[in-house]
């Protein structure tokens, strides 16, 4: 029989308003690839174990008979220990190695992805911040012919110092989640140390790298995986050695990424190829998403190709054409196919919000700018004279504050948009508007994308039902 219950390291979670009526939890198993939501009494209950690394029994059975628990508190606690949300010291696994993945079954990730989304949305709306992204530095071992951040890139990173600092902010908002990127993340001179403190704070990791800094020091790597970030991102253009390094610019960068993968998928962790589709290597595309079955990796596939931080519009001299569009979208093998959508519902533009940027998530760049994303850079504040929770607490109750009035702004302030039909179907991004005109302006490349989309969902839907498309048919219901 146990006598001390632990958390162990592979889990990352965070409690809200304990001991009210709402009491929320949620719990990231990184081992197990499996997320959990608990609310009232076993909320309470599991926020009260994470108060130390160490609960003995004794302790546990006294909290128990304190608020009527005593009935069920031997029950719960042999669950969490079967889902290895808790640990007992009669456990004797060590070892770090996760459990076996298998992403190309979506149904488990549309799980977790369900419970974080509610939670995200739920969070928000009782003032707390769920999640924080950090640019760590814009320094790069790559040169990508598509990329959107700065044409000179400093020396600028963020410190280990000030990246404690922005941690213990965003834990006292309540944040759960923590996008570590770049530039390069792991060319920041404290990366691992930042990674590891947030682990400490069981802040749920997100990694977005090219691998090629975690092939030639595999001592990096190896302290990655021990340290249970949710998800490590991998740059891949293309399945095509050839291709993915016309894109890169940098000769052998394939080789070094996808070797990363095939660790990440020997040690269990969760991957994911993150590819952005350009015309250099749309032809390949199938290829790729076998390349990601190939190493049990989840895949993120888009076309979308932002302008630089600077507006400059170069990057899209590499987008995809009309044709490869058509396929990507109509393709029922392809990850963007349309066919499975339901019909897109009408848009309330004086209900809803813009997106997640700035209201459940605040972006730090390199040089202390706080934005709302890397695709929209307003500035809500800088770290350099203020501290982030003073920042997101200013924005919860100041009129006059930038992050109080974009967090009140409903879509009808985007005047030039959801006037058409094939506005349901956009995938709606206003710092896209912003970095090619100004801010609440339409995208012009969004608008185009989205009238692909319809195009092409009508076309397959009316070939079930033998209805011939007709342009404008599509009616807001």
């Amino acid at each position: 029989m146990y006598q001390t219950v632990t958390i162990p390291k592979w889990i990352a979670c965070r409690s809200y308003l304990v001991g009210t009526p709402e009491s929320k939890t949620i719990i990231a198993n990184n081992k197990v690839h499996k997320t959990i939501l608990l609310d009232g009494p076993a909320s309470d209950l599991y926020a009260f174990l994470c108060e130390n690394d160490a609960t003995s029994k004794e302790n546990l059975e006294k909290y128990a008979t304190e608020h009527g628990l005593s009935a069920e508190i031997d029950g719960f606690t042999e669950q969490l220990h079967a889902l290895k949300m808790v640990g007992f010291d009669t456990d004797t696994e060590d070892n770090y190695v996760s459990a076996p993945l298998n992403y190309n079954q979506d149904a488990e990730e549309k799980s977790k992805g369900a419970i974080e989304d509610r939670m995200a949305k739920w969070a928000f709306g009782k003032g707390f911040l769920w999640s924080v992204f950090m640019e760590l530095t814009y320094k790069c071992n790559l040169r990508c012919i598509h990329c959107y951040n700065p044409a000179f890139r400093g020396m600028e990173e963020i410190s280990f110092e000030k990246a404690k600092e922005v941690i213990d902010d965003a834990v006292e908002l309540g944040c759960f989640e923590l996008t570590v990127s770049g530039g390069e993340c792991t060319l920041d001179s404290d990366f691992i140390k930042i990674i590891e403190y947030a682990r400490q704070k069981r802040l749920n990791v997100h990694i977005f790298t090219n691998g090629l800094s975690l092939y030639q020091n595999p001592n990096l790597l190896k302290k990655i995986v021990e340290l249970y970030p949710y998800q490590v991102g991998i740059s891949v253009y293309s399945a095509n050695k050839h291709l993915h390094e016309k894109v890169t610019t940098v000769a052998g960068s394939w080789d070094k990424s996808v070797a990363v993968l095939e660790e990440l998928k020997k040690y269990g962790v969760h991957s994911q190829v993150k590819t952005v589709q350009l015309n250099e290597t749309v032809d390949t595309w199938r290829d790729t998403v076998e390349l990601a079955k190939k190493y049990d990796t989840a895949i993120a596939i888009d076309v979308t190709l932002t302008p630089t931080i600077e507006g400059d519009k170069k990057t899209w001299s590499h987008l995809v054409n009309d044709e490869k569009l058509t396929e990507l979208f109509s393709n029922p093998e392809s990850p963007m196919y349309v066919g499975g959508w339901k019909e897109p519902p009408e848009i309330d533009v004086n209900r809803d919000g813009p997106c997640y940027a700035g209201s459940h998530t605040l972006c730090i760049n390199p040089n202390l700018n706080v934005v709302g994303c890397v695709s929209l850079p307003l500035k809500f504040g800088s770290l350099k004279t203020q501290r982030l929770k003073d920042i997101w607490t200013d924005g919860q109750k100041n009129p006059e504050s930038e992050l109080y009035k974009w967090q009140h702004i409903t879509l009808a302030a985007f005047k030039d948009c959801f006037k058409e039909d094939y506005c349901r179907f956009c995938h709606f991004c206003a710092g896209m508007g912003m970095l090619e005109d100004k801010l609440y302006a339409k995208s012009e490349l969004l608008c185009k994308l989205a009238k692909m989309k319809m195009k092409v969902f009508y076309e397959l839907k009316n070939k079930q039902t033998d209805k011939p498309y007709q342009a404008g048919i599509c009616q807001m219901k």
